[in-house]
């Protein structure tokens, strides 16, 4: 099965942060447009990044789960 190589990271603590800031100052209306759409992207990223991270720990769980 193909994966894709750029969610390999595992999440850590501060990705949270990341994840609010960003849609933080994506969301404002004070901040320009140049600054909100890339902060959208990198917010975005780390939140897939996290959701995929945490889709393949309960895969790999329940694998070890059966084998056991």
């Amino acid at each position: 099965m193909a994966r894709w190589r750029i969610f390999d990271e595992k999440p850590r603590n501060y990705d949270v942060l990341l994840i609010a800031a960003g849609f933080w100052t994506a969301a404002s209306s004070a901040s320009p447009l140049w600054v909100r759409v890339p902060m959208w992207l990198i917010a975005a990223y780390f939140t897939v990044n996290r959701v995929v991270h945490c889709f393949r720990q309960r895969r790999e769980r329940a694998r070890t789960d059966a084998a056991v």
